[in-house]
Formats: structure tokens, sequence, C-alpha cells
């Protein structure tokens, strides 16, 4: 019997996959055939940013590709009618459905490979982190303003910056309590400055619509990089909201047990090794330059920045450490 079911499940695979790839092109077709843009060029980009991230994280395109064959079936949910809907209207189900798949493929990534999806973090992580979020606010003229009521909200985060600047270039030991407001610190700036890149790419427009090939690389890069900061807005709202009472937790047995947990997923991702100086000092030169040179010659706006050099970081501290080894292996011999 036992045999006989494994000798269907192939089969049952693969008339599934057919139906799949009929409604894809089914759905494709009616997009591509409607005088609105149901599915912009624009979503590709946003798709391929969470899937550069996640292969960046998870190191295996196995991981990748299960995750998203997973996230596109359950992606077909987005035509189930809703309860009120009365007049069903494909169209509309098609503009979601993209946005159906990214929902998936995060929920999937977070559930399945929640390890993964933490961000390991350290010292010169979280100064890179403290200088955008200064840059963000210089940036959006805040730290002008002589408000009372905004100094008062600017005094408590410069003195979380001030903090992480000085556990970054000092000699601190790194204790529990320090690796905890270090990383809560970082959660707090990655989930506002994602949702921040979310809110800032939404009113770019369709790349359809766009005249010339300098927006449109504009657009696919916002759209690319909020790919990314999709992945790091899900996984820091999770290490965030947790702290918020539920129904069935407020504030009761289980949800101290659950905070506590949380406190050691936040002090367990945050290394307790000290940043060597010189990782420090490139940290801030190379985030200072670009804000700077950004700022001076406005090249591109500030949460685009912010995103590029959250991603090219890793990219420079790598290509850094191959110079040096190099020069290292000469002088050796």
């Amino acid at each position: 019997m036992s045999k006989r079911k494994a000798d269907r499940s192939p089969l049952w695979l693969i008339i599934g996959a057919i139906i799949l790839i009929v409604l894809t092109a089914l759905i494709i077709n009616r997009a591509y055939g409607s005088h609105r843009v149901l599915l912009p060029i624009s979503l590709i980009a946003l798709i391929g940013g969470m899937l550069f991230e996640y292969r960046r994280i998870a190191e295996n395109w196995s991981t990748v590709l299960l995750t998203a064959l997973g996230a596109f079936v359950l992606s077909f949910l987005a035509f189930v009618p809703g309860k009120r809907e009365s007049n069903y209207s494909i169209e509309s189900h098609i503009q979601m459905w993209p946005y159906w798949f990214c929902a998936m493929f995060v929920i999937f990534a977070i559930s399945t490979h929640k390890d993964l999806i933490t961000q390991q973090l350290h010292e010169g992580m979280t100064l890179i982190q403290t200088i955008a979020i200064s840059y963000w606010f210089l940036d959006a003229g805040i730290l002008d303003t002589s408000s009372p009521w905004d100094f008062l909200l600017i005094l408590p985060l410069g003195l979380l910056a001030l903090n992480s600047t000085i556990h970054a270039f000092l000699p601190i030991s790194l204790s529990r309590s320090s690796r905890l407001w270090l990383s809560l610190w970082s959660s707090a700036i990655m989930f506002f400055l994602a949702i921040d890149n979310i809110m800032r790419v939404y009113g770019l427009g369709y790349v359809e619509e766009a005249r010339d090939w300098i927006t449109i690389t504009l657009i696919l890069i916002n759209y690319f990089l909020l790919g990314i900061s999709s992945i790091y807005m899900a996984q820091n709202a999770t290490m965030l909201l947790g702290f918020l009472p539920g129904k069935g937790t407020f504030f009761n047995r289980q949800y101290f047990k659950d905070i506590a947990e949380l406190k050691r997923d936040h002090i367990k991702r945050y290394s307790d090794e000290q940043a060597p100086f010189g990782i420090a000092l490139l940290c801030l030169s190379y985030s200072c330059g670009i804000f700077w040179a950004n700022m001076h010659f406005e090249l591109v706006r500030s949460n685009v920045a912010i995103w590029l050099v959250f991603l090219t970081f890793p990219w420079f501290l790598w290509l850094i450490s191959k110079i040096t080894s190099r020069k290292n292996s000469r002088i050796s011999r």
C-alpha cells in the first residue's frame, strides 16, 4: 500500500506543477492584456531583492528556492474571494498576487529558518546603523528644530547613539545588559528605516510610466533595495513587537516567560567580542563619506543612500581584508 502511494506521489506533483504553470500563464496573459498596470516590472526588482538578500543570509540556493516554491504555491490564495466581496474583480486580485507571494516568502523564511534570518550583530554594524539613523534625522531636518517636544524625542535617541559609538571605539566589556540594549537599538533602527523605505518607494510610480533610462534605473534600484529591507523589517518586527502582550498573554506568567526568551535571543545574536578599532574606523569613514557626498551632491534620496551603505559595506570590508592579506603575504615572502 505504501509503495503504491510512493509511486503515485510524483504523478500528483507533476499534475500540480502543470496546473500551476497553466494558471500562471493565464494570469500573466490577462494582466498584460489589460489597459491597467496590474503586474509592474518594478515588482521583479522587489522580488529579486528579497531573493538576493535571503540567498546571502542562507548561503545556499536550495533553501531559497524551496522557500520561494512554498510561497508561490500559497500566493494563489490571493485569488480567493473575500467575505464581503460582492463583485469579484480578477484584476484586483492579480494586482495583489505578487504581494501575497512576498508576504508568504517572508513568513516562510522567518518561521522555518529563524536562526538564519536573525541577523548576527557586532559593534561595527551597530555603529553603521547609528550613523545611518543620525543621517536620516539630519536629512529630514529634525535636528535643526528648536521645539522642546522634538528635543525630548531626540535626547534619549542621542544617548542610545552615544552608547553605541562609545562601545564601538572604546574597549568596554560587552555585558549581557549591554548586548541587550545594543540589540534592541539595532532592531529599532532597522525596523524604522525599513518602514521609511517602504513609504518612500511606493510613491515613485511605475517603470512603465517613466520616460528616460535614469528614472527607470532609479525606480528599479529603489524596489530592489525595498526587497532587501523587507527581510529586515519582518525580522526586526518580531524582535520588537514580541515585547507587546497578546490576548492570551496579557502580563501573565506566559508573557514574562516569552519576554525572557526574547531577551535571550537578543543577547545571543549580539557578539561579545570587542570590534577592532580599525574596523570601527572603517565603518565610520565609509558610511560618513557616502552620506556626506550624498548630502553635498544630492545624488540619490536618503533612503537609497542608507540601504546602499548597508548592502555594500560587507563587500567593502571583504575587499579591504583581501588587499590586507595580499600585502601581508608579500611582506612575509
